[in-house]
């Protein structure tokens, strides 16, 4: 039987999320909103606050979220972290923290209730509508590309091991006595079967790979799905333009060589027959 003096047990919830995160204002107002309207329910309700923290080693403690929103958030005096935080001297702590390492949240309180449901609504809300992707370490780009090469090699390699004449020329100049013949179908089936243009293009594939795997991908990755971002100030507009800039190169350049390379080996196809 408990006794009668035992306090009540409290809850602790600490979460650190997987995936990066792209904060703009709008997505911030509806974190400070959904923040708000649990903690303005407590018998002292508690005010929300944030820290701010920025690349010229300033930062400083607000209330407001316009503070926020309307930092220039460029060059050096761009946001590096960001954390909201509300707290009581005995009870209920809540802190959320954006940083290049991505978002954690810790919060402990005397009822359970309530910060489940503040910690549940907060990780819907950012799982859904705040996470945006994986930046790649350069560990895990090493790992992608041995993977990457070898899988280059083992096509390299079952191109080149494959069989490449014609069974019925290769049939009919095994069985005539004619050594004019024998030697003919030899001298084109070695021109025909010739790699040396087709070796250096695998060779460079390979190169490409294993540099990109090495030091390249995740500069090229991160370039290309940039997350852990603030948007706010100027640092949405670069963003925006960036977007822009990375969609044509994608369907002018990427898109465009690789309609040209099939149209290459469409038409080699039918001149090689």
């Amino acid at each position: 039987m408990r006794a009668k003096d035992e306090k009540r047990m409290g809850a602790y919830v600490e979460h650190g999320f997987e995936r990066g995160f792209i904060l703009d204002e709008e997505r911030l107002r509806k974190i400070h909103d959904l923040i708000e309207n649990r903690i303005s329910k407590y018998p002292t309700p508690l005010s929300l606050r944030y820290i701010v923290f920025r690349g010229d080693s300033f930062s400083y403690q607000t209330s407001s979220v316009d503070d926020v929103v309307n930092e220039d958030n460029e060059d050096w005096r761009a946001i590096t972290m960001l954390e909201l935080f509300a707290s009581e001297e005995e009870g209920f702590t809540f802190r959320l923290t954006f940083s290049k390492r991505g978002v954690f949240v810790r919060i402990t309180g005397d009822d359970r209730d309530d910060v489940f449901l503040l910690f549940s609504d907060l990780r819907e809300y950012i799982r859904n509508e705040v996470l945006s992707g994986w930046r790649i370490d350069r560990l895990t780009a090493r790992l992608l590309g041995l993977i990457f090469t070898i899988l280059v090699l083992l096509g390299a390699l079952y191109f080149y091991t494959r069989v490449t004449y014609d069974p019925h020329l290769f049939s009919e100049a095994l069985s005539t006595n004619d050594l004019a013949k024998k030697l003919n179908f030899l001298i084109q089936e070695s021109a025909r079967s010739y790699t040396g243009g087709r070796s250096i293009l695998v060779l460079t594939g390979v190169l490409l790979v294993a540099l990109l795997g090495g030091e390249g991908l995740p500069t090229v990755w991160n370039a290309a799905f940039p997350t852990n971002l603030f948007l706010f100030g100027k640092r949405k507009v670069t963003f925006d333009k960036r977007r822009r800039l990375l969609a044509n190169i994608f369907w002018v350049v990427i898109v465009g060589l690789i309609v040209s390379a099939l149209a290459g080996l469409f038409v080699w196809r039918l001149t090689s027959k």
